[in-house]
């Protein structure tokens, strides 16, 4: 019986956060323009290798898009080689309709004064 309720109540849960709207498709080409719906969640993927000391930052050019945060994700899935590259993987909100650019940068952020190593410019559109 409390197998029933446990699974229930993490029904009820998780319930509310299934019916927002999610963007599934991992955006990773710069070329190309997101394009999503206000209040959808989307995802944008850049080659990252941490152990490097380099790491991806985000800075969207207006409030039509807010940023979540981002993880890391070995590639391939599942290796476990000690300083293999992957992803870091982003996860955006698109706020307002309209326009925004994101401009994210790779550098080592304890250097200060130096240019990152790549930068990166995705173009959101935000429909309704």
């Amino acid at each position: 019986m409390k197998v029933f309720f446990g699974f229930f109540a993490a029904l009820a849960i998780v319930t509310p956060a299934l019916a927002d709207p999610v963007n599934t498709t991992v955006n990773t080409n710069p070329t190309v323009t997101v394009t999503v719906k206000g209040g959808q969640e989307f995802l944008i993927a850049l080659p990252s290798n941490p152990t490097t000391g380099y790491v991806w930052t985000a800075k969207p050019s207006n409030s039509d898009v807010s940023i979540f945060g981002s993880a890391f994700q070995r590639s391939p899935a599942g290796r476990t080689v000690v300083g293999a590259g992957g992803e870091q993987i982003w996860v955006l909100d698109a706020v307002h309709t309209g326009t925004a650019k994101v401009v994210f940068t790779y550098s080592r952020p304890w250097l200060k004064n130096t240019l990152p190593a790549r930068t990166e410019t995705f173009t959101i559109k935000i429909t309704r």
